[in-house]
């Protein structure tokens, strides 16, 4: 698995706490959600504010907050 292009390189990630999704966090403000079983991108979300630096799930898996360099926080809802 690999950033897209436009990404650069991941910056953060985290797996669900089912063990069937895994969120990564790039560079340029992008969130991306990848279904581990098939390796497919399921969603993409541009937060547009810097660096993910810390990606982490709610312990029931519903939801994950994302930490951006810019000091955002984000709470977001897994897709898939």
């Amino acid at each position: 698995m690999t950033a897209p292009a436009d990404d650069h390189w991941f910056s953060s990630f985290a797996f669900s706490p089912d063990g069937k999704l895994l969120v990564t966090g790039s560079v340029v403000g992008t969130v991306e959600f990848w279904d581990l079983q098939s390796g497919a991108r399921l969603s993409t979300i541009r937060l547009g504010s810097g660096s993910v630096m810390a990606l982490a799930f709610r312990p029931d898996g519903k939801q994950i907050a994302a930490s951006t360099r810019a000091g955002g926080i984000y709470l977001l809802e897994p897709a898939g």
